[in-house]
């Protein structure tokens, strides 16, 4: 459990400016009814550093303002706002982005997006066939939010993390915490279970998975092969 003072930081002003609900600097005036999350102030420690050196980074959920979308951002939702966010954080990055909604895709520079089920792994390897030849500094799974679906992304989608990269997945409920824990628990990466204090408000909705290799060979090996088959079947 991280515990600080409320500070500015560059990722938390460029969700203002984009609309993301990853971090905030003003108070007011944001595209969605909720306190924002304090994601940005963990990830302006882990990348402040060396965001000129990041080269790809992916992300699963792209907000789409579909109300008839499940874990959508509302009618006034800013579709794309993070990955804005990342490709004006990443000076060198190129941005990929998917979302289950056809209607959220779009294209901008340095960006693209595609459609993907995040819960069927026909649909993840078709969408890793498109872009065989990246893998990523930094994928997010900001999708459903359900441990089924963040389960099957993972185990799909881990093979497209460099060897050095981290995969993220935000907003885990309390409830889906045991379950990842037995998930990840015979599995050769390095897992952090990080609750963030959010001024204010409960623990509850500002939690994230932070996945790592255990080594650079690790990394190395598991972009050179398939997807593992799954203990749980979700290839099924």
């Amino acid at each position: 459990m991280i515990h600080y003072d409320r500070r500015w930081n560059p990722i938390s002003e460029l969700c203002d400016v984009y609309g993301s609900d990853k971090g905030q600097v003003r108070l007011d005036d944001h595209p969605y009814d909720w306190p924002a999350h304090t994601y940005a102030d963990y990830y302006a420690m882990l990348f402040n550093h060396c965001r000129e050196h990041v080269e790809n980074v992916f992300e699963c959920g792209l907000g789409t303002n579909n109300p008839e979308v499940r874990s959508n951002m509302g009618i006034d939702g800013k579709p794309g706002a993070s990955l804005r966010v990342w490709r004006d954080y990443f000076p060198r990055a190129e941005i990929v982005g998917a979302d289950i909604d056809e209607g959220a895709l779009f294209s901008e520079p340095r960006i693209q997006t595609f459609q993907v089920d995040q819960t069927d792994p026909a649909s993840i390897s078709g969408l890793w066939e498109k872009i065989a030849h990246l893998t990523f500094d930094l994928m997010i799974d900001d999708g459903l939010h359900e441990f089924h679906a963040g389960a099957c992304l993972f185990e799909h989608s881990i093979h497209k993390l460099a060897p050095q990269g981290i995969y993220i997945i935000e907003d885990v409920k309390a409830l889906d915490l045991k379950a990842y824990r037995s998930f990840f628990k015979d599995m050769p990466y390095t897992v952090d279970y990080i609750n963030l204090h959010r001024p204010g408000m409960g623990v509850e909705n500002n939690n994230l998975i932070v996945i790592r290799y255990n080594g650079i060979s690790d990394g190395v090996k598991a972009i050179n092969k398939a997807p593992p088959e799954s203990a749980n079947g979700l290839n099924s």
